[in-house]
């Protein structure tokens, strides 16, 4: 009986050895749970079906890609344990993660330290670009968006500004960005209030800056919903500026967006889709029943992109970078990816748009396009 055990223990072990030696894994942090898990539920979507498409021609020189998800709940400190904890217990050598900039900065180090892979679909905190050489960024750079909507309100002809922001990494970068570039054409800023991501109740911040009527009014919150609230209370109070934002706009946002000018860029939810684009779409809708947004292109844009990495022979994390840094451009579902010496995707122009009264219709170019680099 004792060598009948002995036996099955090595056949187990044997079969666990070969099941390893079988399949590929990638690490994916998201904030699957919490005020972001819409978002992250479409990012997991998104890298998921970048899987199942590898998955089904063959994987990665005969294994399966797997990835193992993990909850950050847009949380930095939980972001940091879910990424140890792959590094040590699973040996990932790729991460893909966070969408937010809090979270993704605090994994940075680690990426560096265990030379790990670690690529953000959306983070767009300008620290960023100097966090690492194993960091890289599909997002948009603050700095870009935020420049042109400062351009377009100078423009515009307007002469002053308030800033309106969210006390946080990004909201600071956006602040200071704004300030700077509106200042620098010899305009005014003349207010700039802050608030708690939690706050509920903003006008005690909005009532300053109605005394000082300005021009424009720059707003950078944690998300569009935010941004529409902000917007929602100051019209309550009669304020009649020019409101701007900056980023990725969700869908359901948009029907209280009226008059709001939002810098984004371009790429997957703009008309004309390449032919990559229209196949992510039409894949995308009959895996999940859903309609894909921006942070779903991202996130399989991500993916794909270290599948490719892996299927030029890559397998550490120096190997993926190395791959990511000779390669630099790729095609994707969020339109041209290009790759710059921080590791930011500066491949996509800026397109800045006024959403139209009633919110249901498209919204209209008012500016063309601001050339990426």
């Amino acid at each position: 009986m004792g060598s009948w055990k002995w036996l099955l223990s090595i056949l187990v072990l044997a079969l666990c050895c070969r099941a390893d030696r079988s399949s590929l894994q990638l690490g994916v942090v998201l904030p699957l749970t919490g005020e972001q898990a819409l978002l992250g539920e479409q990012a997991r979507r998104g890298v998921e079906l970048a899987l199942d498409e590898a998955n089904r021609t063959g994987g990665i020189a005969g294994s399966k890609v797997r990835a193992s998800f993990q909850d950050s709940q847009g949380d930095s400190s939980r972001a940091a344990s879910a990424m140890l904890g792959m590094i040590r217990e699973h040996h990932v050598q790729i991460i893909i993660g966070d969408l937010l900039s809090g979270p993704t900065l605090a994994m940075a180090p680690i990426a560096e330290a265990h030379r790990v892979v670690l690529v953000t679909p959306s983070a767009s905190a300008a620290t960023i670009s100097a966090a690492g050489r194993y960091i890289f960024r599909l997002g948009p750079l603050d700095s870009r968006e935020v420049a042109a909507s400062a351009g377009w309100a100078i423009t515009q002809g307007f002469h002053t500004a308030a800033i309106v922001f969210v006390l946080d990494r990004r909201g600071d970068d956006q602040a200071r960005v704004f300030r700077e570039s509106f200042s620098a054409a010899g305009r005014s800023v003349v207010s700039s209030e802050s608030f708690g991501s939690g706050t509920d109740d903003l006008r005690p911040i909005l009532l300053p800056i109605r005394a000082k009527h300005p021009d424009v009014i720059f707003l950078t919150a944690q998300d569009s919903r935010q941004v529409i609230e902000v917007v929602h209370q100051a019209r309550g109070l009669g304020i009649e500026s020019q409101f701007l934002a900056a980023g990725p706009f969700l869908p359901e946002a948009e029907s209280g967006a009226e008059g709001l000018m939002v810098a984004r860029l371009k790429g997957f939810d703009e008309g004309d889709p390449t032919p990559t684009q229209r196949q992510f779409r039409a894949e995308f809708r009959e895996r999940f029943r859903a309609k894909p947004d921006w942070f779903a292109a991202h996130a399989y844009d991500a993916a794909t992109m270290v599948l490719e990495g892996l299927r030029s022979g890559a397998r550490t994390g120096e190997e993926v970078r190395a791959f990511l840094d000779h390669r630099r451009e790729f095609q994707g579902a969020s339109g041209r990816i290009l790759l710059d010496d921080n590791g930011d995707d500066v491949g996509k122009a800026v397109l800045l748009k006024v959403f139209s009264v009633g919110g249901h219709s498209p919204p209209t170019e008012v500016v063309g396009l601001t050339p990426a680099p």
